[in-house]
């Protein structure tokens, strides 16, 4: 589902699956989501706190568990 993110505290780093990268994401930055790709986002101690806000439809799912 198509989704923005706006980073309030914190940091994000996603990382995406198959190609290594990795993007950093810091207070105040915003960015859209990867879709139909795996990928993965990582806060380590610190956490993150971000507001997201989603383009779907009633009863479309956020997401779909891939095994990687």
């Amino acid at each position: 589902m198509p989704n923005a993110a706006f980073i309030l505290a914190g940091k994000l780093t996603v990382e995406e699956h198959g190609t290594g990268l990795r993007s950093v994401f810091k207070k105040g930055q915003a960015f859209a989501e990867s879709v139909h790709s795996i990928h993965r986002g990582v806060t380590g101690r610190e956490g993150a706190v971000a507001i997201v806000t989603y383009a779907g439809v009633p009863g479309q799912q956020l997401s779909v568990k891939q095994d990687v």
